[in-house]
């Protein structure tokens, strides 16, 4: 792998506000793989480490959607009420589609759009232990449903709104169909079907990094339990580089062969480019990627099926948004060599 000056530029940049960090990068091209380990004094030698996987968790919940669609078990125009039953009322819930492709129409922070909704409805919804109206991050069945109940939606594809609601709302519908609980579809799905040993939905014994937001306070670690559903937007997964690289090699060789349908396109309109099924494409380049970010963590994961090519960022600091350009200095350095 090599780090040329404009990546190198961007990590010296990253340690000189967060000196905390510790950056992997790690880079599969034709089946091989390479990381790299960075701290403040520069590269170090390398590693694993247990990162927060942030919302890249998204493109598994939505692939696990792509597989019961191949398996006659869902279809993307079918409303999400169809495996809901509480939501029997006869009112409109968005479809399948609508909802992995963040076209629903919910907004992107909360499902409500005025201080006087919010007023309107039962406060204790809001508030109380550690929920805020403002964070959704651990939300369970009960919440769910009656934030849906009471969100009105038009049948129609809404523009483009990153929606972590929307995707939470998707998970209860595919746990429903799978008939486990959130985690345990989910820790099957990442170490049995596709034998990601790392990657779990709760730290547990594992140890995983210390987090940080930007202004360098520890973050504590996200714990989910099994009554949580946003774990399937992302919120609570952890994993490693080799993990992610890993799931990147599922999608470029399309194993299982459902992964297929989370790549074509499925909606336009995104600022980010047009997405698929949990991932935004981008057409001109040939890649497909996500990126994710929690409180104390931020992640980018992109991967070219074309090139064999994909590379993976994670930080134990939050809202790193120079993964960007930095992955950009490392593929156009790496992505012939």
């Amino acid at each position: 792998m090599i780090i040329n000056d404009k990546a190198n530029e961007l990590i010296q940049g990253l340690m000189k506000k967060h000196p905390h960090t510790l950056l992997t990068i790690g880079i599969l091209h034709k089946g091989e793989t390479s990381f790299k380990l960075f701290n403040k004094e520069g590269e170090i030698p390398y590693e694993s480490h247990l990162y927060e996987m942030g919302s890249i968790g998204k493109t598994f919940t939505i692939s696990l959607l792509a597989k019961y669609v191949s398996e006659g078990k869902m279809k993307l125009d079918d409303s999400v009420a169809k495996y809901i039953p509480e939501l029997n009322d006869g009112k409109y819930y968005p479809t399948l589609k609508r909802l992995a492709t963040h076209t629903a129409g919910y907004p992107t922070r909360y499902p409500i759009d005025t201080w006087g909704e919010i007023f309107s409805m039962n406060w204790k919804h809001f508030t109380g232990k550690q929920y805020s109206f403002l964070d959704y991050a651990w939300m369970d069945k009960e919440r769910i449903l009656k934030i849906a109940k009471y969100t009105k939606l038009k049948d129609k594809d809404y523009k483009w709104r990153y929606a972590n609601f929307g995707i939470a709302f998707l998970g209860l519908a595919i746990a429903n169909v799978a008939q486990k609980s959130p985690c345990e579809l989910l820790t099957d799905y990442y170490q049995g079907e596709l034998g990601l040993k790392n990657t779990v939905t709760t730290v547990g014994e594992k140890k995983i990094l210390t987090g940080f937001d930007k202004k360098n306070r520890v973050k504590d670690n996200w714990q989910v339990d099994e009554h949580e559903y946003m774990s399937f937007a992302g919120g609570g997964p952890v994993t490693t580089a080799e993990d992610m690289l890993e799931w990147a090699r599922l999608n470029i060789e399309e194993t299982p062969s459902y992964l297929a349908l989370a790549h074509e396109t499925r909606a336009t309109g995104s600022i980010l480019g047009h997405m698929g099924l949990g991932w935004w494409l981008n057409l001109k380049g040939g890649t497909l990627w996500h990126g994710g970010n929690t409180d104390g963590f931020a992640t980018y994961l992109t991967f070219a099926k074309e090139k064999e090519f994909a590379l993976v960022i994670l930080a134990n600091v939050a809202e790193y948004k120079e993964y960007f350009p930095l992955g950009n200095a490392i593929i156009n350095e790496n992505w012939e060599s």
